[in-house]
């Protein structure tokens, strides 16, 4: 049986796909689990879909429906054809979130290449506006939009330029898209801190800042951070629509929501 006609047999698909853009590792792959594990029709976006075949097999084989795809937000061609494959896996897509980026390489405005700075702008700003954009007519008609944003949105760091500008760009497509969409959709981004993923090793590794002296054994779980965005889009609490909220923030409002 594949995990198209599972997510139809046992009516789960008729809801739409929970699709994660960068779910190869960290926050992403663990969100896809979690997602994936509490019933949802998960799609796994990544570059290289084979980084978790096994995975998305594992679940598979334990009736959840899950599904990997090859995707790459700087290619359009190959957002939509993930789409495509998303649509005839569930029907629809009820979240998209979008956690695909990357912060490298650090280094001053100065001694960074326009390159690189550009490229780290479209991997994390421009690649989300284009995942929403491809995303419009498959949404399902309550759709809900979560983004990675994070602290260097507000507070600028040394040696962190581009990273620090696509991501302040990334919250106030937030806020753009929350006022578009209006109350039929929630729209959100999620700011969740020092997270022990492999994007803190490379921090770490830079020597460049307060932040890469961190210890990791403070961080917190990626598990953490996906059980947050997991719950944020399947309660779509209102207050949040339109919101960049720290990871504090946002388990504060959950649970204030389940009193």
């Amino acid at each position: 049986m594949t995990n198209s006609s599972m997510a139809n047999e046992n009516g789960t698909g008729s809801s739409g796909a929970v699709f994660v853009l960068g779910a190869s590792r960290g926050i992403g792959l663990a969100t896809g689990v979690q997602s994936a594990r509490l019933g949802h029709p998960t799609v796994f976006g990544c570059r290289n879909p084979k980084a978790v075949e096994g995975v998305v097999t594992e679940l598979t084989l334990a009736g959840h429906c899950a599904l990997a795809v090859r995707v790459d937000a700087e290619e359009p061609a190959s957002i939509h054809e993930a789409y495509r494959q998303t649509v005839g896996f569930a029907g629809s897509i009820r979240t998209l979130i979008y956690n695909a980026g990357t912060i490298e390489p650090l280094a001053l405005f100065s001694d960074i290449s326009e390159y690189d700075w550009e490229r780290i702008i479209h991997a994390n700003l421009l690649g989300a506006a284009r995942a929403v954009r491809h995303a419009l007519p498959l949404l399902s008609p309550d759709p809900r939009i979560i983004l990675l944003s994070s602290g260097a949105a507000r507070h600028a760091v040394e040696g962190w330029s581009a990273y620090c500008v696509s991501k302040a760009g990334l919250s106030m497509l937030t806020k753009a898209l929350a006022l578009e969409f209006g109350k039929k959709a929630f729209i959100a981004a999620l700011s969740p801190g020092m997270v022990d993923t492999d994007m803190q090793a490379e921090i770490r590794a830079s020597s460049r800042g307060a932040i890469s002296a961190v210890a990791r054994d403070t961080l917190t779980p990626a598990p953490l951070v996906a059980e947050t965005l997991v719950a944020l889009s399947d309660r779509a609490p209102r207050a949040l629509h339109g919101c960049d909220v720290t990871l504090e923030e946002a388990r504060r409002m959950l649970k204030m929501n389940q009193i």
